[in-house]
């Protein structure tokens, strides 16, 4: 949003359609609806998922011809053809499939890279169901972080340092798969050796309903919004770099007819910097374009080390 601004504004402009004000709040509804697209349509390789699905060895115990014969679900019934009712169900009936795999003496079957996307680019081809994903959103976030704790996630993993160390970091350090059937991917992978540490912890094995699923996911990719993790000092030259010290001062805190960007109370975010540039960001361009400074533009992780500069205390 910052590096096109100037060009946002030229064609709001043009387009005669005002300027319209909105809330830190709007923005990161937005963020949560634009982030939650990549949930609902991830386009694979079906004919490469059709052969996953035989390699994987998925057809010894699903079936894909409607007859119901086999000892696992009919996958060609399923209603679960969207990404995150596919991670919600594999999730759910792994302990099972694990036991099952477990008997029959199979190995457990593990996906790569976008192999899972692929596999359920196969299965929709064939279940040609309805698609109800949509009434799943909006997510609540902050429903997520209490599901988070009350399923027992946090036993096993931290966010920011709090939580078991048993299992990876899941906050913003940890970089997540990019999208929700990866994601499903990533926790199929590993269910046995979850399933198996939470048995001799003598924990319950959490299940989750549907919203549930779409609740704790938008949690975790809230993380990233929320709590940005950079290098502070990298993010210090960068705003050296990029100019930003001629109207806030050397060290951000203002003198440069900018105001002081590191006196404020509340920690710097994706929402916050989005909102700041949009509601401030014309008045700043045009002071720019007055004082012939150029207007600096970031890429995604300079942006994060500048905001871990600007939240350092």
């Amino acid at each position: 949003m910052w590096s096109h601004g100037p060009e946002i504004w030229q064609k709001l402009k043009e387009a005669r359609m005002g300027y319209l004000r909105i809330s830190e709040r709007d923005v990161l509804d937005l963020l949560a609806f634009l982030g939650s697209l990549q949930y609902m349509d991830e386009p694979g390789d079906a004919g490469r998922g059709r052969e996953l699905f035989a390699r994987k060895t998925c057809a010894r115990c699903h079936d894909m011809a409607g007859s119901g014969q086999k000892v696992g679900p009919d996958l060609s019934r399923l209603d679960a053809n969207t990404p995150l009712l596919w991670a919600q169900r594999m999730w759910n009936h792994s302990d099972a499939m694990s036991a099952l795999l477990a008997k029959e003496n199979i190995p457990w079957p593990t996906f790569a890279g976008r192999e899972m996307v692929d596999l359920l680019a196969y299965v929709r081809s064939v279940a040609k169901g309805v698609r109800r994903e949509r009434s799943l959103w909006p997510a609540d976030p902050q429903n997520g972080r209490r599901l988070f704790a009350a399923k027992g996630c946090e036993a096993c993993h931290a966010i920011n340092g709090r939580g078991g160390t048993l299992g990876p970091e899941l906050g913003p350090r940890r970089s997540l798969p990019p999208t929700m059937t990866e994601l499903a991917g990533l926790m199929w992978n590993h269910a046995p050796h979850m399933w198996e540490q939470i048995k001799v912890r003598g924990l319950s094995r959490p299940k989750f309903e549907e919203q549930e699923m779409a609740d704790l996911i938008a949690f975790l990719f809230q993380v990233r919004y929320l709590e940005p993790q950079g290098d502070a000092d990298l993010g210090g030259r960068i705003f050296e770099r990029k100019g930003c010290a001629a109207c806030h001062g050397a060290d951000g805190r203002g003198g440069g007819g900018g105001p002081d960007l590191l006196g404020a109370k509340r920690a710097y975010c994706a929402s916050r910097m989005a909102h700041a540039m949009w509601s401030h960001g014309p008045q700043m361009y045009k002071k720019m374009q007055q004082a012939a400074l150029f207007w600096p533009t970031f890429d995604e992780q300079e942006m994060v080390h500048l905001m871990s500069f600007l939240n350092r205390k």
